[in-house]
């Protein structure tokens, strides 16, 4: 999401609404730039031929994206490539907060629990089991 608006803006800003924009290719840039950050010296093999670092293969497919962006036009968003990178980089250096969700399914298997140990009490009182276990 962050890659789409990152297009928008930049086409508000160029006046220029006339290019669609299609793909999970910005997405793809901030796994490539989360992995580079979260495992910066693993071993990787850079076009499946030369090992490299992964922050140093990271770097270099960042900075030939930057220098695309300038070149001449072809079809390629590296907008959005660029804005799937920086979201990913400033949400993993700065630890932006996360919108998080009620647990609701913690409270309905709380429910759930609650009502098991009611039931398993009744039967242990039915069947005349005055153990440890009822209360």
């Amino acid at each position: 999401m962050a890659a789409g608006a990152c297009v928008l803006v930049v086409n508000m800003l160029v006046r220029d609404w006339g290019t669609p924009t299609l793909g999970a290719s910005g997405a793809i840039f901030g796994v490539l730039v989360a992995f580079g950050i979260l495992y910066p010296d693993a071993v990787i093999l850079m076009f499946f031929l030369f090992p490299m670092k992964a922050k140093y293969a990271v770097i270099i497919y960042v900075a030939v994206e930057l220098l695309a962006t300038f070149g001449p036009n072809t079809g390629v968003s590296t907008v959005a490539h660029l804005g799937g990178a920086a979201f990913a980089y400033v949400f993993l250096k700065y630890r932006l907060p996360v919108l998080r969700l009620p647990d609701v399914g913690g409270v309905y298997r709380q429910w759930k629990l609650q009502r098991a140990k009611k039931k398993f009490q009744v039967y242990m009182r039915k069947h005349g089991g005055r153990g440890p276990w009822v209360n």
